[in-house]
């Protein structure tokens, strides 16, 4: 996405400089690092306390990396305008990966509520 947005212009400006498309550029940095950083917590709670006790962080990751990886690849997909949705770059395989993804364990509203639950649990 940043190496076409450098590339690309519009109204005789490039469209890396125009600000929606740093907020989106800082958005995508971010939402990838959440993910990243939530994968990172889950792995250390799976090794150090078990895959039961780390189930909360693990229907959270099931949620948010989804929905975070299909906003990135929109943006993308945005950026490079029709091209983002041919065959010439690999976003359109992505984004039908990440709907795979989405729903082949469950539906969100399933994590979600598991997610609830625990968070529930304590107060109940």
């Amino acid at each position: 996405m940043c190496r076409c947005l450098a590339s690309r212009t519009a109204f005789r400006k490039l469209l890396a400089d125009q600000g929606v498309w740093r907020e989106r550029i800082a958005d995508s940095r971010m939402l990838i690092e959440q993910s990243r950083w939530m994968v990172l917590n889950a792995a250390r709670r799976m090794d150090t306390l078990g895959n039961t006790a780390a189930a909360k962080e693990i229907a959270m990751l099931k949620v948010l990396t989804p929905n975070n990886c299909v906003k990135v690849i929109g943006w993308a997909m945005q950026a490079f305008d029709a091209m983002g949705l041919s065959q010439d770059t690999p976003l359109t395989c992505f984004y039908a990966y990440e709907r795979h993804v989405r729903v082949a364990d469950a539906p969100d509203e399933v994590h979600r509520n598991a997610i609830a639950k625990q968070e529930l649990a304590a107060y109940l």
